[in-house]
């Protein structure tokens, strides 16, 4: 396991994992990436400091996630393909 996998947790202490189905604000939404606090990944998607987490929503649109909270619940991993 790797520090990407336990860096950011779901309220009720399951791991994100890029790939993880999620409701976010009351819509489906796909974990797509996760951005480690510190990375050059983090740098150029400006949350240095926090890391975060690229929602991906039905209908096309990304959000940067900056922690998970109430409004991002886990639901399922997805499916292995």
């Amino acid at each position: 396991m790797n520090s990407e996998d336990t860096f950011f947790v779901y309220e009720n202490g399951t791991p994100v994992h890029v790939g993880d189905v999620v409701l976010a604000a009351s819509q489906n939404a796909v974990i797509e990436e996760i951005f480690l606090p510190g990375t050059a990944d983090a740098r150029a998607f400006s949350c240095m400091e926090t890391g975060g987490l690229m929602v991906h929503f039905e209908d096309g649109n990304r959000i940067l996630w900056l922690k998970v909270d109430e409004d991002l619940e886990f639901i399922r991993r997805r499916e292995a393909q």
